[in-house]
């Protein structure tokens, strides 16, 4: 073969393999923000977190079967759509992002085996303390704004479900003997405590109304204060 051809050959195949390494990593970042946008809908205490404001008047049911079956089509769907893609076009930092995302999906999968949704109230990752620290006004729910107050009471609202949905739940970890250890729920007592505390200048989920910014008129602060009364004692 002619050297000349050869030399052509090799760039041909040099341009085009970058192309193919150019597309896979544009089409792999889209799967990379599309995965994150879908999971801060999912998980909207997450995105309330990282200050994204979009999902603040929402809570969803994660005790649901609905909202499991979800979960798991969500993880599921991203394990197939990263195994598409070829480890050799990908570049190194783009393979990393895809090893850690199989990784993230596999262990959230395997957590939906574990049947935690039986035990859904402990003494250090539980929605009671989550939403307790939000209540309290100092964590990342915000407390600025008409809207912020009207956000949280949805969210309330949503919480109130799900608390029903706990009492059900625990009662069927119960009857099937999957429970947490006696001495773990004994710390689990002062903290519902201090949620259900009926006094006025102490209780949490009352915090909010007391500490409406000045430029709420008396009006509005009266509405917002009925509005939080009811969540923080009935």
């Amino acid at each position: 073969m002619n050297k000349s051809i050869i030399i052509i050959s090799f760039f041909v195949f040099l341009f085009l393999s970058c192309n193919s390494k150019e597309k896979s990593s544009e089409e792999i970042n889209k799967i990379f923000e599309s995965y994150y946008q879908e999971s801060l809908k999912l998980y909207p205490l997450s995105a309330t977190s990282q200050g994204d404001v979009r999902y603040n008047d929402f809570l969803p049911n994660n005790l649901s079967d609905d909202f499991r079956d979800k979960e798991k089509l969500f993880y599921n769907e991203y394990i197939n759509y990263l195994n598409k893609f070829d480890d050799s076009l990908l570049g190194e930092e783009d393979l990393l992002s895809k090893k850690i995302l199989l990784w993230e999906c596999d262990r959230n999968l395997e957590r939906l085996s574990f049947n935690e949704h039986l035990t859904p109230i402990n003494q250090m990752w539980t929605l009671q303390l989550d939403m307790g620290q939000n209540a309290g006004g100092l964590s990342a729910q915000p407390f600025k704004t008409i809207n912020d107050y009207n956000n949280w009471l949805k969210r309330i609202d949503d919480y109130v479900i799900w608390l029903k949905d706990a009492k059900k739940r625990m009662k069927e970890g119960v009857e099937s003997n999957h429970v947490l250890p006696k001495s773990l729920i004994k710390k689990v007592i002062p903290q519902l405590e201090t949620i259900l505390n009926t006094d006025l200048e102490t209780n949490l989920f009352y915090s909010p109304a007391r500490q409406f910014p000045s430029s709420f008129s008396i009006d509005e602060k009266a509405i917002l204060s009925n509005k939080v009364w009811k969540y923080g004692f009935e």
